[in-house]
């Protein structure tokens, strides 16, 4: 009976990223399949900058798919925590599910990776830890991580701690605010539905454009103020943080205190798109990326 194989392909920013000086790294998950990661041309592990991970001996093409989705999984996951910035497409991107006889299906896209010098044995032992554990991540939980991993190819600290803190938005949910709030709103939302917007109607065309023009600005308002039923999303990130780094600190401040200064300094950038020449937003930038790895670690409980 023909086994199915699975490879998943990704390149990185340059050699000697992955500074392991073997031709390849094995590795066996808990049912006993190899995952082994090799360079894709006839050279170390060291001297090379094009990779795939390739395991084989799975029953059929779903499990196999299944497999290596798990895998990719653990290989973003991994890149967060040791901030290795590996960049990869959605789902299915990246990799080649096939029979080790027969027909291939071919899903290739790459993928790359930045940042200091690891051992290839860390994102192979990451990957083997994770594999089984079930970790369930949403749309929004993957997205983060996504980000989080392409900030690595960021230089300006400015443009590194947005995508952290957009990073970390996508993580928080916002709760709705209670019932009385909701019912203000509700009436609120009425209200501007049930009146006329546009008094000074004498320089538009007719009645279909004031109709128009009015809809777009209901519609405008309307969506607005229908955001205010749920919490803002400072809130539910200082929740969040709350949650789940209680007792950590950055930069001598609790998470939510942190999370409080991060969105200070953010303001000043998205007012003046620069802070003030006494703020050292590199130390801003580490801090947060660093918060955003403990909150990855703690939350999917990789510690």
């Amino acid at each position: 009976m023909s086994k199915f194989a699975l490879k998943i392909h990704f390149i990185i920013e340059s050699t000697g990223l992955l500074n392991d000086d073997v031709d390849k790294i094995q590795f066996e998950n808990p049912l006993g399949h190899p995952i082994i990661l090799k360079s894709r041309k006839p050279e170390n592990i060291v001297d090379s900058n094009v990779f795939y991970l390739f395991s084989t001996g799975y029953l059929d093409e779903s499990e196999a798919m299944s497999t290596a989705l798990k895998i990719k999984k653990a290989l973003l996951i991994s890149s967060v925590i040791n901030q290795l910035g590996i960049k990869m497409g959605e789902a299915q991107k990246g990799i080649e599910v096939y029979e080790d006889v027969g027909i291939r299906v071919d899903l290739y896209a790459e993928g790359t990776v930045s940042g200091p010098s690891k051992s290839a044995r860390i994102i192979m032992n990451d990957i083997v830890k994770m594999e089984f554990l079930n970790i369930q991540l949403s749309e929004k939980d993957s997205l983060a991580l996504e980000l989080a991993s392409s900030a690595s190819f960021e230089s300006s600290a400015r443009s590194h701690f947005l995508i952290y803190v957009s990073a970390l938005e996508y993580m928080a949910v916002q709760d709705p605010l209670n019932k009385k709030v909701q019912v203000m709103i509700d009436e609120l939302i009425k209200e501007i539905n049930d009146r006329d917007l546009i008094n000074n109607a004498s320089d538009l065309e007719n009645g279909k454009k004031k109709k128009d023009e009015e809809k777009k600005l209901k519609h405008s308002l309307v969506s607005r103020i229908g955001r205010l039923k749920s919490e803002s999303i400072g809130s539910s990130i200082r929740k969040l943080v709350g949650k789940y780094l209680h007792g950590y600190e950055y930069k001598g401040l609790s998470p939510e205190k942190f999370i409080n200064e991060i969105y200070n300094v953010r303001s000043e950038i998205t007012h003046n798109g620069k802070v003030d020449d006494d703020v050292n937003l590199g130390e801003w930038q580490r801090e947060l990326s660093i918060l955003f790895t403990d909150l990855i670690k703690e939350k999917f409980q990789l510690k």
